[in-house]
């Protein structure tokens, strides 16, 4: 069924690392309702919203932009289209890194060798 879903969409990676994040002041800094692309999240529909934060480098080589839409494949859960709103720390520069936007109640997630493709 999955494989219907991906006709037309290319694969960018096939090792990317993917983890969860919050939107909270300890992980986005002083706005965080707020997204790097200037995407306003209401905190009652993070869930639905499906949101996704990339790593700059990894943006810029495979050329995504802010509100492009991905498909990631390999967390389970998480599978599915993602829209890019939000990019990582530069802590992760140069690495293929996403970050799910997940309620505050999801704590932790960490996959590896997930695949992300794009339009």
């Amino acid at each position: 069924m999955i494989m219907f879903e991906l006709i037309g969409w290319i694969l960018i990676s096939f090792s990317t690392t993917a983890t969860v994040y919050n939107a909270v002041p300890e992980q986005c800094g002083s706005n965080p309702t707020v997204t790097a692309s200037g995407f306003k999240i209401d905190p009652s529909k993070v869930q639905e919203l499906r949101i996704l934060a990339m790593e700059r480098t990894m943006m810029m080589k495979h050329g995504i932009h802010y509100g492009d839409t991905v498909y990631v494949l390999g967390t389970g859960r998480y599978d599915g289209k993602w829209v890019v709103e939000d990019t990582m720390h530069s802590k992760w520069a140069g690495q293929d890194k996403i970050d799910f936007l997940v309620p505050e109640d999801v704590k932790l997630g960490k996959w590896k060798d997930v695949k992300v493709y794009k339009r």
